[in-house]
């Protein structure tokens, strides 16, 4: 039920990693190849069991949420980042006939937000005590929200709104701030 948003995830992560490397977006068969070792990692670490899987995740999400603090933390650095690897593409502005359209593309990024929901499907029957279920939830949400509205905030200051619209890789862009 989760491939076509898995690879999506992955497709980005990706673009992100030829970023990293390249200081620019490669070429589709990168980040396809790139994509596809990284789903394959994966599916190998989730073979080897329940408590395998379950380090790997709390380790990453460790990780995740610590990057995700080190770039919002550039707000305190007090400085702003030009914009690079510009998307030369279409962009979509309200013309009075096309709300429909501009709608549905910005649910996207909700779409995969709220998705966690249907996780708790998976992960309810390994929970001991059911009642840890509803407060999970609710730490996690408001963890996720606050981290989101957090690098968001630092995203348009760091980079600018304006300047934003067209990058390809704002987290890339944020990571200038500490790393050059």
């Amino acid at each position: 039920s989760n491939a076509a948003s898995l690879a999506v995830v992955a497709l980005i992560g990706a673009d992100y990693v030829s970023d990293l490397l390249f200081g620019q977006p490669s070429g589709t068969f990168f980040n396809i190849m790139v994509a596809s070792i990284s789903v394959g990692l994966f599916y190998i670490v989730n073979l080897l069991g329940l408590i395998t899987s379950s380090r790997t995740q709390n380790i990453l999400t460790v990780v995740k949420i610590s990057l995700i603090v080190l770039l919002i933390s550039s707000l305190f650095k007090g400085v702003t980042i030009p914009v690079h690897g510009i998307n030369e593409g279409k962009i979509y502005t309200y013309d009075g006939s096309n709300g429909a359209l501009l709608l549905l593309v910005s649910l996207v990024s909700v779409f995969f937000t709220y998705g966690g929901y249907q996780q708790t499907i998976n992960f309810g029957g390994e929970v001991e005590k059911s009642s840890n279920i509803p407060k999970g939830i609710l730490i996690g949400i408001v963890i996720v929200t606050s981290l989101y509205l957090l690098i968001n905030y630092a995203y348009t200051a760091v980079i600018g709104y304006g300047p934003m619209k067209n990058a390809t890789a704002i987290g890339a862009l944020l990571c200038e701030a500490w790393f050059g």
